[in-house]
């Protein structure tokens, strides 16, 4: 103690130092505080946004199944419809090589005595039951019941 009464400005100047780090500590708490309170409307944006992405997750779930159902379900086929971006081949700018117009040739002859056997096909008709022969004999033969007289009705 008796050093500091014999510097009094040294004393003021370690207090000085002292006051000046527990302002800028203080000021540093009081910031983490600030944060601290941000907190809640933190919190509650979050939510917020969270609960809207869960909203257009569970509807893009929903519009994954429907496009999944409408291509891969039952009678998906009668649903697809062609793509006008889609690219196609343009194969009518193309020669044909020597073999390939042999290849073409038989080809059509085939297809066209496949479409002469179809027209040629048997026409269907309704079922007819032939007569019998002319020449078998016949022999009639009336069949009566014994006591006609019980089924007659008498007035």
């Amino acid at each position: 103690m008796q050093e500091n009464k014999e510097n009094p400005n040294e004393l003021l100047e370690l207090l000085l130092e002292k006051c000046d780090r527990l302002y800028q500590e203080n000021m540093l708490l009081k910031g983490k505080l600030e944060d601290c309170t941000d907190v809640d409307a933190l919190k509650s944006s979050y939510e917020k946004t969270i609960s809207e992405k869960d909203t257009k997750i569970v509807d893009l779930e929903k519009q994954v199944a429907y496009l999944r159902r409408r291509i891969w379900g039952k009678s998906s086929e009668r649903y697809i419809q062609e793509d006008p971006q889609q690219r196609r081949i343009d194969f009518d700018g193309f020669d044909l090589l020597p073999g390939e117009i042999e290849l073409v040739e038989a080809a059509r002859a085939e297809i066209e005595t496949f479409r002469e056997r179809r027209v040629k096909e048997r026409v269907k008709r309704k079922p007819v039951r032939k007569p019998l022969p002319e020449d078998l004999p016949r022999i009639e033969e009336h069949l009566y019941p014994a006591e006609i007289s019980d089924y007659i009705c008498r007035p």
